[in-house]
């Protein structure tokens, strides 16, 4: 959680560097066609104004990358997670066969900034503008999360801080997307087993059910239409600091769900939807590792017919 010496998501113009970022640049003639037919949003948005929130998933549904996909210097540039980027760079290159596409490690050449407080740059989800030599965009799963920036990594921080931005640690990027109730791709999915409408893709602007054919999407599709979806990651408030990831979450002695990332007592976690009507009809709380927690529904997200407080 910030202190009172950190600055807040609200206090001035902030940066916080996303260490655990990193680029993944994407460009030749057929660049675009081969995403669009990979991923599961539409390409046919992003152009030097627009950047997208998107997700690489096996051929069954299931979770495999989140990245956001902004276009800069003539290719798309994939806002990934460092730690499994060489795993996103296979699995593209296996789908490249005989397109006219290069893929190219772009870790060293980028720095993926979190830009807070007052707006960076106007417009709704998704807007992107030059910055300096790099690219900036209103985050596109959620305006209110800020903005996001991908920079030359020799001059980053003198370009944010021509622009009046003031540096802030990562707890207080954490602390707000928590609060906003935003899952992130890389502490808050399981790889190969999450499923993106569980995870409020299609609220958060990550999956387009009008673009067509992408890996993955016969599932996300039949899920979608068949009301198949019966777990939803939402925000859950304690009064005291709550358990860590992959912790079990019980209602009445029953299964309800699993913590997933948190900042002291705020924090997100997968439920079984029929397990939060019963505490919102109930007035229960549920139980983790013995700390007593709620369940909240952030204004931006929508469930069916479900009675659970908002935040």
């Amino acid at each position: 959680m910030s202190t009172s010496a950190e600055p807040t998501a609200t206090s001035g113009k902030i940066w916080v560097a996303l260490d655990d970022r990193a680029i993944i640049r994407v460009g030749g003639p057929d660049a675009r066609d081969f995403l669009q037919n990979l991923v599961s949003s539409d390409l046919a948005k992003v152009g030097p104004d627009r950047a997208i929130h998107a997700a690489l998933l096996t051929p069954q549904g299931k979770f495999l990358h989140e990245f956001f996909i902004a276009q800069a210097d003539g290719a798309f540039l994939l806002d990934c997670g460092r730690q499994r980027r060489d795993d996103l760079i296979r699995r593209l290159t296996m789908y490249k066969l005989r397109a006219q596409v290069e893929i190219a490690d772009a870790a060293d050449d980028y720095a993926v900034f979190a830009l807070l407080g007052e707006r960076a740059i106007e417009g709704k989800e998704g807007t992107a503008a030059a910055l300096g030599s790099g690219i900036v965009f209103v985050d596109p799963r959620l305006a209110a999360l800020g903005a996001r920036a991908i920079l030359p990594a020799a001059n980053a921080t003198a370009i944010l801080a021509a622009a009046d931005f003031s540096e802030a640690g990562l707890d207080t990027y954490e602390d707000h997307r928590v609060t906003l109730g935003v899952p992130d791709g890389g502490r808050d999915l399981v790889v190969e087993k999450s499923f993106l409408l569980e995870n409020n893709f299609e609220e958060l602007n990550g999956v387009d059910f009008e673009k067509g054919c992408y890996v993955g999407q016969e599932v996300t599709a039949r899920s979608k239409h068949r009301g198949l979806v019966k777990k939803r990651m939402l925000p859950v408030q304690a009064s005291s600091p709550l358990p860590g990831s992959g912790t079990k979450i019980t209602l009445d002695g029953k299964d309800a769900g699993v913590m997933f990332s948190s900042v002291g007592t705020r924090g997100l976690a997968l439920l079984r939807l029929e397990r939060v009507e019963e505490a919102a009809r109930a007035g229960t709380e549920f139980s983790s590792d013995g700390t007593k927690l709620r369940a909240i529904v952030p204004d931006w997200l929508t469930l069916p017919e479900t009675q659970v407080s908002r935040a």
